[in-house]
């Protein structure tokens, strides 16, 4: 290797473990964004149950006071008269006794405080100044959507281009296995930033999913054919085989949809749509390396423009579909399934599109490249039959007027 070589490939591996920390950043922002939406959602429903309450003791308070009125006269000599008791021998309480009862929320709801004198007393968040409150609530509402807007740049727009950085100092087949650090920067990161730490399980299946993609990585098919023509991209797409494929992954993807709009919240299927329907989508890199394989052709053909769009379309769409995922799934499950349904969809694409089985030269390569793909299902399999009570109330936290609840 030559130093010139050796330069470029560490440029090229930089580049590609700076994608992989982005990536995760980005996935893990998006996580804690909608953490700190659904907190300020429970604290807003939280708030107007009080006031709901508070409204009802006022009422009761009034009913007090008229009451006491009609019953109770004091004579010129000071003396109290009436009944100061109902017929179920209930004291009525005065005024002064209603207005410093305690209220709806308990003293668990409040914390404790100290005073400058070193006495302490309870403060209930609720009886702050309204005006405290609200602005509170605004700078968690525009933290939310700064995390949120942050971990979608990262995901169109710094990680993708890290990616191509990587990809013109080295070869592909060299930078495929480190796609998977993402998920190991995910797994060390999620408990100190977003407050969840992945169990025992969840590790072990990552770490499956991880060595499933470097087998496949490492025994695929590493040829990059760039010098096609027009004519023959056009034919591939006439394949019977490519369009049967279409069709077959335009059914998957609408039983994806169904399953996520059909079945419970409880239900295993469910949790596998939701985890695997963004990296599925993503999973089309088929429109991507052909725009690229077109752009060196002059003019450039109107072919191109419309491959270009369909690769930004169904990447940003995938990326849609996990950041509604991670809305109701933890960070390392959420980012775990993305990336194993997106090395499956790619690797079926590849297959039928590319013919990449039928590059394999040796009988290792047909032996490992399936082993590698069944780790890797073992691996999603594992997540998705983890926890599934803890994913059912995890769930129910967030709102359902959002994106494709």
């Amino acid at each position: 290797m030559s130093s010139d070589s050796g330069v470029d490939w560490v440029r090229g591996v930089t580049y590609s473990v700076l994608a992989s920390l982005i990536g995760a950043a980005s996935k893990l922002s998006i996580r804690k964004s909608w953490l700190v939406y659904a907190e300020l959602e429970q604290h807003t429903e939280h708030e107007s149950r009080s006031a709901d309450i508070d409204d009802h003791d006022r009422n009761r308070l009034h009913d007090a006071e008229t009451s006491t009125k009609d019953d109770i006269t004091v004579s010129p000599h000071g003396i109290i008269s009436g009944n100061p008791f109902t017929d179920g021998n209930d004291r009525l309480l005065a005024p002064l006794e209603v207005a410093t009862w305690p209220q709806h929320h308990s003293m668990q709801d409040s914390h404790l405080k100290n005073r400058d004198d070193g006495s302490c007393f309870f403060f209930d968040p609720i009886r702050e100044p309204l005006s405290r409150r609200k602005s509170k609530q605004h700078n968690q509402k525009a933290i939310s959507w700064i995390l949120y807007a942050s971990g979608m740049i990262g995901m169109t727009i710094l990680n993708p281009l890290c990616c191509v950085l990587a990809m013109k100092y080295a070869n592909p087949s060299i930078l495929a296995p480190f796609s998977g650090l993402t998920l190991v920067w995910v797994v060390m990161l999620s408990g100190c930033y977003v407050g969840e730490r992945p169990e025992r399980i969840q590790k072990v299946a990552c770490g499956l999913i991880i060595l499933g993609q470097v087998i496949v990585a490492a025994f695929g098919d590493h040829t990059n054919r760039s010098d096609v023509t027009l004519q023959e991209v056009v034919e591939s797409y006439k394949d019977p085989a490519f369009l049967a494929f279409i069709i077959f992954m335009a059914t998957v993807l609408g039983f994806l949809v169904i399953s996520i709009y059909t079945s419970s919240k409880t239900s295993l299927l469910r949790k596998l749509a939701w985890g695997s329907i963004g990296g599925t989508i993503t999973g089309f890199q088929n429109f991507l390396k052909d725009a690229l394989s077109l752009s060196s052709t002059k003019p450039l053909p109107s072919l191109f423009f419309l491959f270009a769009f369909l690769a930004m379309f169904t990447a940003f769409v995938g990326l849609l579909f996990l950041a509604a995922c991670m809305k109701r799934f933890d960070a390392t499950y959420s980012a775990a399934m993305f990336v194993a349904s997106f090395v499956l969809s790619a690797t079926f694409m590849s297959a039928v599109h590319y013919r990449t089985f039928q590059e394999l030269d040796h009988v290792v390569d047909n032996i490992m490249y399936p082993i590698g793909l069944l780790i890797l299902l073992f691996g999603a399999w594992m997540l998705v039959s983890d926890k599934k009570e803890e994913n059912e109330s995890d769930e129910s936290h967030g709102s359902d007027s959002l994106l494709l609840s």
